[in-house]
């Protein structure tokens, strides 16, 4: 979930050089020492190759919904307007959609405009509930197993991500998938750093999950990332 935000282009390049500089002192500052929990460093640790040998590069994420279970029971952390929504009701047709966030007050005005008929006409066939809250939290209240796949699109700090990732990995099946927007470590448009890649790749490398898709972004970088369990048949 990005917000724009307008820079002058003078601001915007010093920013970003002041920001890459303190990374590399601090990089220097940290030799011989934990660097991984510097927080002034921005990194992801390194994936081996038994985390990607599965991995399949598509174009973009609305190529990588095609691949998706359909029918399927699946939750939304993040929505903002609803416009990824969308798409995945569109897409993938969930028997159940779980829309959560920390706010649905902009889902709630684009509801109330007529302009989300779609997700309306699921949520009035209770094919959608909608949850507001901290994601963790509710994720939390779930069934085990219960999920097919959950789209996480919300805190993107690095404990934000970690919180969502350690109440949802047992909230979704054995051979479910946990789906990341923004695998980045450095937002362009925010000009702020995200923790989703470290926290995805520990999160892999201490679980044994792995890299199934990896969905390019070509505007700033915001890729996305589907992860599942290592040793997995194929998706139910």
């Amino acid at each position: 979930m990005i917000k724009f935000i307008k820079y002058p282009q003078k601001l915007f390049i010093k920013t970003r050089q002041q920001f890459f500089q303190l990374m590399v002192n601090n990089y220097y500052k940290s030799q011989g020492s934990d660097w991984l929990n510097n927080p002034s460093i921005l990194c992801a640790s390194p994936l081996s190759s038994s985390h990607l040998k599965n991995c399949h590069v598509v174009e973009s994420r609305e190529k990588m919904l095609e691949h998706l279970p359909k029918g399927a029971t699946v939750a939304e952390v993040g929505t903002q307007y609803g416009h990824f929504a969308e798409k995945i009701v569109s897409v993938t047709k969930p028997q159940k959609f779980h829309i959560i966030d920390i706010d649905l007050s902009l889902l709630k005005r684009e509801l109330n405009q007529g302009n989300k008929k779609l997700l309306q006409e699921k949520i009035s066939d209770n094919k959608i509930e909608i949850h507001e809250g901290d994601s963790s939290s509710i994720l939390k209240n779930f069934p085990d197993s219960y999920f097919d796949w959950i789209y996480i699109d919300g805190d993107h700090s690095y404990e934000g991500v970690k919180k969502d990732i350690n109440e949802g990995f047992n909230k979704v099946k054995e051979d479910g998938l946990l789906i990341f927007n923004d695998y980045t470590i450095w937002s362009v448009a925010e000009m702020i750093p995200y923790g989703i890649p470290r926290a995805v790749n520990e999160f892999c490398i201490a679980n044994d999950w792995e890299i199934i898709f990896f969905a390019l972004d070509s505007w700033g970088g915001y890729h996305d990332v589907a992860i599942k369990r290592m040793n997995v048949e194929k998706l139910g």
